[in-house]
């Protein structure tokens, strides 16, 4: 308790008689912090484009009836946070590298180069294809109303996709041409206790893979460590600063509270005035970030993903710095001093 307190009056010391370094530090620990959650938000919205909050995969085995499997698809596609479904056969025949896949994807319109996507429970003959599927199959020009025959049945083209390889059906016409051998889907929220128990009713051989947690991406981690290792220059500069400032101070600093200390209470007298330093400006710049959070969603800057993955990179901020401490505290203590308080050589 006694080196608590003189941590915190060794603090208010550096203000009152070093307000402008005490100042900078400060500053470079609200700026380091807020721009690494920054990053790392923007780096959050790179690697989390595209990933669903879950992925659901599904094999459908050969006993399962077609009546069965439609109604597996409806589930789904009536989930509150569906987000898109993908039917695949074993028995569907490619060619020249083109098959066709029973697909609906919610967010399509980002996709679509013209035209529209179907209705996610349309049972009719309707396709989205590509400019380069409709190449392969001779058909030029506006894609949009023109008819394709593709393994003997024939489909109206609704509109051009991104995708190159593949003609889109929708899902429930898919199901009434082949046997689904396979079902992929993403959803925008956590499955429900509910829907995993109608699933369980099926007798079905599922796994669900939760992408609500960006760490669990090795790219992800691997350039946040990058951002982190950039500003840890800037944590270095603030570690400089602490070194001058305790120069400077080392006549009163040294004679009022370090002088005739032990090595180890000097180390945590010193780790202590850094790290309860840093703690209170690392939370003043996690509230700066946390205020401005929502409009640098509404932006589309940073990812709109579950706070804690901020709270996980807040976590590593806080580690790298206490680490910092604690290596600037070993230091300090081990600086021999005078009874006049000058450092010896």
């Amino acid at each position: 308790m006694y080196l608590l307190k003189l941590v915190f009056r060794n603090i208010i010391k550096m203000y009152r008689e070093s307000r402008a370094i005490f100042l900078y530090i400060s500053f470079g620990i609200i700026a380091a912090v807020f721009g690494i959650l920054f990053y790392s938000g923007y780096l959050m919205s790179y690697f989390s484009s595209g990933n669903a909050v879950n992925e659901l995969s599904i094999d459908i085995s050969p006993e399962q009836s077609r009546d069965s499997v439609v109604q597996i698809v409806s589930e789904i596609m009536d989930e509150s946070s569906f987000k898109s479904i993908n039917l695949y056969s074993g028995n569907t025949r490619s060619f020249g590298g083109i098959s066709v896949t029973g697909m609906y994807d919610a967010s399509a319109e980002k996709r679509m180069g013209y035209g529209e996507i179907y209705d996610k429970y349309e049972t009719g003959s309707y396709a989205v294809v590509s400019d380069s599927v409709a190449s392969q199959l001779g058909i030029t020009g506006v894609l949009t109303g023109r008819k394709i025959v593709y393994d003997g049945r024939e489909y109206e083209i609704t509109g051009m996709y991104s995708w190159p390889f593949d003609i889109f059906i929708p899902p429930l016409c898919f199901t009434e041409i082949y046997d689904v051998r396979r079902i992929d889907a993403e959803f925008n929220e956590k499955l429900t206790d509910e829907f995993l128990l109608k699933l369980k009713e099926y007798d079905l051989k599922y796994s669900v893979k939760n992408n609500s947690n960006i760490f669990n991406s090795g790219d992800f981690v691997f350039s946040f460590v990058i951002v982190v290792l950039i500003f840890s220059v800037s944590f270095l500069n603030i570690l400089v600063m602490f070194s001058f400032w305790k120069t400077r101070m080392k006549n009163t600093f040294t004679a009022y509270h370090i002088c005739g200390c032990k090595e180890s209470e000097k180390m945590i007298l010193v780790t202590g005035i850094v790290a309860v330093t840093m703690l209170i400006n690392s939370f003043t710049g996690l509230a700066a970030f946390m205020l401005l959070f929502r409009k640098l969603v509404e932006f589309e800057v940073v990812a709109d993903l579950p706070l804690k993955n901020y709270m996980l990179v807040f976590a590593c901020i806080v580690f790298l710095l206490m680490a910092y401490a604690v290596v600037f505290g070993a230091y300090s203590s081990k600086t021999a001093y005078s009874r006049d308080g000058k450092e010896r050589i």
